[in-house]
């Protein structure tokens, strides 16, 4: 793993031979007409609407490591579960600790979720989310190029992370973590930004958060984002909203260009849907 900061990454994917991270993506420029586009990729033979081949980045919490269902077996004993839920339950239900109500409301549980973020140990015994590594590799060594990894971890868990990733079998890439001088209620927005500077370099990520989508990533963002861990039922109302606010902004006059996301439940849907969507352009591509 390659610790480093967004640009530094983007100065070295500048200078290297263009072969070594893939093709600059080609997207013609939108006009105020022009409609929000869901991308369909439940059939096998998905055609994207453009081609986002520079390289795929990777979230790490909820996205490889189950971070949020580990650290709730931890509280259940540390600080009560009155639902009597099992942490499978409890993860699906609240995705979040501190979306537990009767845990946010406790102060000695607040802090102990304060303590984690920056706990070296927690970091360094997070299981690993069922397939991500099998998958992960299969992506990046048949369809596009796992370029980086992208995290809101703090940087002062660069070390462990690395060393997590690379114990765990996931492919060798960059490691990005968020600056010490970012806090972490500004999380999201710094990561916002990475992606974006990172683009085309990098064309799209693999993120469970759909606040870093539809809150914090530009309106003109083109790559894709693969929205992890959630089902395409359960996301279809988040979805809609945001098409509604695109489609709203257009109503005024202004030119909105959006991403491409791709709802994703597990990483077998992962696999399947970048396989519809890299291998058909890249076919579309050649021909």
């Amino acid at each position: 793993m390659n610790i480093t900061t967004a640009e530094d990454l983007i100065a070295s994917l500048h200078e290297s031979p263009r072969q070594e991270w893939g093709r600059l993506p080609t997207k013609p420029s939108m006009t105020s007409d022009a409609t929000w586009s869901y991308t369909d990729t439940s059939c096998d033979t998905c055609s994207a609407r453009y081609f986002h081949s520079g390289g795929l980045a990777l979230d790490i919490d909820e996205t490889l490591a189950w971070t949020g269902g580990h650290w709730m077996i931890k509280m259940q004993r540390l600080f009560g579960n009155p639902e009597r839920l099992t942490p499978s339950q409890m993860f699906q239900k609240y995705k979040l600790c501190q979306n537990v109500p009767y845990w946010a409301s406790n102060p000695d549980a607040m802090q102990w979720i304060h303590e984690r973020r920056s706990c070296a140990e927690t970091a360094s015994e997070l299981p690993v989310i069922a397939d991500a590594v099998e998958c992960v590799r299969q992506i990046n060594g048949t369809l596009v190029p796992v370029l980086a990894y992208i995290t809101v971890r703090p940087d002062s868990l660069a070390d462990v992370t690395a060393h997590w990733l690379a114990a765990k079998g996931f492919v060798s890439a960059n490691l990005i973590c968020r600056p010490s001088h970012v806090p972490f209620e500004n999380g999201n927005k710094w990561k916002a930004e990475v992606i974006e500077q990172l683009y085309p370099y990098i064309g799209g990520i693999v993120d469970d958060n759909p606040l870093l989508l539809f809150s914090f990533l530009p309106r003109g963002y083109r790559g894709f984002f693969f929205l992890f861990g959630h089902s395409e039922d359960k996301a279809a109302d988040i979805v809609e909203n945001f098409e509604d606010k695109c489609n709203s902004l257009r109503k005024d006059g202004m030119i909105i260009d959006t991403p491409d996301i791709v709802v994703c439940n597990s990483w077998q849907d992962v696999l399947k849907r970048a396989t519809a969507i890299y291998a058909s352009t890249q076919k579309n591509q050649q021909s």
